[in-house]
């Protein structure tokens, strides 16, 4: 699990600086709201596991 977070938790902040940067830089509507999506799959994998690490920790 620690592999695997460190492995994604670094993706969020990624995709947060290519969508700043997509106007300067022409990017499509269609790619930027792709960007979008992938940010929220980020996030929501960022979530689950920071949350199933913690599982062990609690029991």
């Amino acid at each position: 699990m620690i592999a695997l977070q460190r492995a994604i938790g670094p993706l969020p902040g990624m995709v947060r600086g290519l969508l700043r940067s997509a106007d300067r830089y022409g990017t499509g509507d269609e790619v930027q709201n792709s960007l979008r999506n992938v940010l929220d799959h980020a996030i929501q994998v960022t979530e689950r596991v920071d949350g199933a690490r913690s599982l062990p920790e609690n029991a």
